[in-house]
């Protein structure tokens, strides 16, 4: 089965994997009371691009900020008729300027938290390590399974997520080939997999590394649609209008399905079999 594409459509375009996160509350349930009949599941995530600007916490602590996903699941749950996972509330390293050099003790001890005081049903634990550029040989993130195996964690979660590969587009500017990337993230995928029977989501994962890592996933999310995937739409670097979205998101999702199904598709009418 070909891994699901998680994302935040365009407002006009039913989509059935939805991932949101408790800053886009007004959009999402507007979004969802809209296209109800079409959701077949949902991923309330933590929303870790706020630490592009904030101090390595989230507002009111981590703690606090599980109790808005969780409250946002609540009020989701009113309106649509669909499986919802919430993420645990981790902590990143991959930020340009705002790294969190202890991310892996935190996610961690947040994990923890969500185990006693809420209980790991329908919650997605994230595998927290540093990005390819501090940890090229993946000697911090073996070092951080073993961390996650002694804890049970990956045994106790249903569903684990990888969050090492989000901003992977600051390698560019790093002068790291995208060869040795997609090589980085492969290997990623294939350590957590042999620690894990558990369902796997990857965070922010390129397309161009999809190929190579599909058989071992069932899930990922991007919200890179927004940019045009092919040079054939000729259009602005980024969506500007309703009409652009559109486009750029049925061009981008054409081509995920191509590389999931190794062929062109009907999207319109299969996006929602």
């Amino acid at each position: 089965m070909e891994p699901k594409l998680y994302t935040t459509p365009p407002y006009t375009i039913p989509w059935p994997y939805i991932i949101t996160n408790p800053r886009r509350r007004r959009w999402i349930l507007s979004y969802l009371r809209k296209h109800k009949k079409h959701i077949g599941s949902i991923i309330i995530d933590s929303g870790v691009e706020i630490f592009r600007s904030r101090n390595g916490e989230y507002p009111g602590g981590s703690e606090k900020w599980f109790g808005r996903m969780l409250e946002l699941k609540k009020a989701i749950s009113s309106i649509v008729d669909a499986e919802i996972w919430v993420v645990s509330p981790d902590y990143p390293s991959d930020y340009p300027g705002n790294p969190i050099p202890n991310n892996i003790e935190r996610t961690l001890r947040v994990l923890r938290w969500v185990e006693k005081t809420h209980g790991t049903e329908g919650v997605i634990a994230v595998v927290q390590g540093k990005p390819i550029w501090m940890d090229q040989n993946l000697e911090t993130f073996i070092w951080a399974l073993k961390q996650y195996r002694e804890a049970g964690v990956l045994k106790k979660y249903g569903y684990v997520a990888l969050g090492t590969v989000c901003t992977l587009s600051s390698i560019r500017l790093r002068g790291i080939r995208e060869e040795t990337a997609i090589t980085w993230i492969k290997k990623s995928v294939e350590l957590l997999r042999r620690e894990t029977n558990s369902k796997i989501h990857v965070f922010g994962l390129w397309l161009r590394a999809l190929r190579t890592v599909k058989n071992m996933i069932t899930s990922f999310d991007s919200q890179a649609w927004t940019r045009p995937v092919t040079r054939k739409l000729k259009k602005n670097w980024s969506a500007k209008n309703t009409r652009e979205r559109e486009q750029y998101f049925w061009a981008w999702v054409e081509r995920y399905l191509g590389i999931v199904r190794q062929k062109t598709l009907n999207i319109k009418h299969i996006a929602f079999s």
